[in-house]
């Protein structure tokens, strides 16, 4: 095997030995475990519900009543498998990876026969060391997909021994499954008031072989300060390196950002072993134009090249990401009775016009597509919108989502994905939620058109107001709240972003008056303070809405029309006993007259 540091430098080594990788995607094998269903061809990137479509196993789940009629596939374990051809120029690397973009959610993953690893989060990329698994000529790989609806129940089941964590299951209305809030995968698949339930499995992201000898880089994280005494940007870069098996090179990590007329380059030494390379770069601010949401200006962006090479050039790893030149800051000074909150840009108070953005698609493969994705920023832009929520019981959207916002205008008000519950704080659960904002906070705090990050979406307010009646241990909620969004994912996230990046620990909140009131406040909804959420959809939808004031609206859902439920042809009314079954408000009241999307 090829060793990094004892390589023998030759002028073809660049050709010979550079990373390579092999996709996986396209067409497996798929069957549950019983065998009742075998012979499927399972698409990857892809999920079970879009796999039992095209297998004509289910008809279109968006039509009648099927998020009823399909409840036993989250029950079943479904078992994906690829055969695949490696060749011995693969095997000659020193460090070969199974990368995992997305894996939905409980998974065994087995080489050739061999148990590998698992996956238990939907929102981690994972990575699986097969050096010495993998054989020349054909191997098979299998992922054996277990029950999250089963999974959830159990971990609520051992939660209970101590004291149960609610709530245990949706209203009756929504026809959804239970215990989500024990499982980090996308809230909103057990079903929520706006959408069905279809807990889906699967691959839903890219899936790959990576070979390399010293390194590879894995994240760029960016972000941009102003420096008015001597006229510049400061552009501030990590750069995190994948580890290696053996020794990561000393080398060096190139810097060049292409400007208008010119290019800034600087280059970096890398010690030995080293994760983490940080560089500070200079650029001066005539070279550059300001970045602006959509409405006040141009959004500028400028193209940042990373090369990482090994000492005397043995390998090569290059990431190139985009810069936008923009100051974001969240206003919260005395005014009246409380705090402001309205955000300024380049130091221009803006008045955010936007939505709340729930998922793409109901299933999280299906809200990778492109196309789906450029309708819903474009008709955000066109309709004069400057920032969006990426709603807490969804998933992180896609690179290509960000791209465009970046590309657009359009802000970015990121929740985690932690919606309308109360969660578990024990060490397994923790160390989870950890590794998830980890790589997500690593792969989305460069984007510049993301201003703020959110711990979660509503669950200050539901602890608060007692929702889930939990008033009599009410201490102990809060303790759990606090353990989980302040003393993990908030201090993670500064860790990561150098308390260079804002952050709010729910939304709505009321922002600095929440973090003086220990981070759950005596009203989370006082208008004076913070964002506020407005429901019409509670009030009759025939008449006309009053009109309410807030300091930010931080929720009017934003929806994506290509998937709405297909009512049967005899449901002519509102009041329809077909017609209601659709509307999933508590209440019964219609709440999306095209369905449940």
């Amino acid at each position: 095997m090829i060793s990094c540091v004892l390589f023998v430098i030759f002028s073809f080594i660049n050709t010979l030995y550079a990373q390579q990788s092999l996709s996986l995607n396209g067409k497996w094998e798929l069957r549950d475990s019983k065998s009742t269903y075998k012979n499927l061809i399972g698409n990857v990137p892809g999920g079970i519900y879009s796999d039992l479509m095209s297998n004509k196993v289910l008809g279109d789940i968006f039509s009648g009543y099927m998020d009823d009629t399909t409840k036993w596939v989250p029950r079943q374990e479904w078992i994906y498998t690829k055969n695949f051809t490696v060749t011995e120029e693969l095997l000659n690397f020193e460090n070969i990876n199974l990368m995992f973009d997305g894996l939905d959610t409980f998974a065994d993953v087995y080489l050739n026969g061999e148990r590998i690893g698992q996956s238990r989060n939907m929102f981690v990329q994972y990575t699986f060391d097969i050096a010495h698994k993998l054989k020349v000529g054909e191997n098979i790989l299998k992922v054996h997909f277990k029950s999250p609806v089963k999974v959830s129940e159990d971990l609520a089941e051992k939660q209970s021994q101590s004291y149960v964590i609610p709530p245990v299951c949706p209203p009756n209305e929504y026809h959804g499954e239970c215990s989500v809030n024990m499982i980090r995968k996308m809230q909103a698949s057990y079903a929520w008031d706006w959408g069905p339930s279809f807990p889906s499995v699967g691959i839903w992201k890219a899936v790959y072989i990576e070979a390399f000898n010293c390194s590879v880089i894995r994240h760029v994280v960016k972000d941009v300060v102003e420096d008015d005494k001597n006229d510049v940007w400061i552009l501030n870069v990590d750069v995190y390196l994948a580890p290696s098996k053996t020794t990561i090179a000393s080398g060096k990590i190139e810097f060049s950002i292409k400007l208008n007329n010119e290019a800034i380059t600087k280059v970096v030494d890398v010690p030995e072993n080293s994760i983490v390379v940080s560089a500070v770069i200079e650029v001066p601010k005539g070279s550059v134009h300001h970045w602006w949401p959509n409405g006040y200006g141009a959004h500028d962006l400028y193209l940042l090249k990373v090369r990482y090479s090994a000492e005397n050039e043995r390998e090569v790893s290059i990431k190139e990401v985009r810069v936008g030149f923009r100051i974001v800051e969240l206003v919260q000074d005395p005014v009246g009775n409380g705090y402001s909150f309205y955000f300024k840009v380049n130091d221009v108070p803006i008045f955010m016009k936007g939505s709340n953005e729930i998922p793409v698609d109901i299933l999280p493969e299906r809200g990778q597509d492109k196309k789906k994705i450029r309708t819903l920023l474009e008709t955000a832009r066109d309709t004069h919108m400057n920032m969006l929520r990426v709603w807490g019981g969804g998933v992180y959207e896609s690179d290509y989502f960000y791209d465009l916002a970046d590309e657009m205008g359009i802000l970015i008000w990121q929740d985690f994905m932690f919606a309308c519950a109360l969660y578990p704080s024990n060490n397994d659960f923790l160390e989870n939620v950890l590794d998830e904002v980890d790589y997500q906070v690593k792969r989305l705090s460069g984007y510049t058109s993301i201003a703020l990050f959110a711990g979660n979406n509503e669950n200050e307010g539901a602890l608060r107001d007692d929702w889930y009646h939990v008033r009599q241990n009410f201490t102990v909620f809060k303790n759990d709240y606090v353990k989980l969004y302040v003393d993990t994912i908030k201090n993670r996230f500064e860790e990561i972003t150098h308390k260079r990046r804002i952050f709010v620990a729910s939304s709505p909140s009321n922002g600095k008056k929440t973090e003086q009131e220990g981070y759950v406040s005596n009203n989370p909804y006082d208008q004076q303070y913070g964002d506020d959420m407005y429901k019409p959809f509670f009030d009759d939808p025939v008449k006309t809405y009053e009109y309410y004031i807030f300091l930010l609206d931080a929720r009017d859902d934003l929806k994506d029309n290509d998937d709405v439920v297909v009512f049967p042809p005899d449901a002519r009314y509102l009041t329809d006993e077909k017609e209601l079954d659709k509307q999933l408000m508590a209440n019964g009241m219609p709440q999306d007259v095209s369905g449940r999307l």
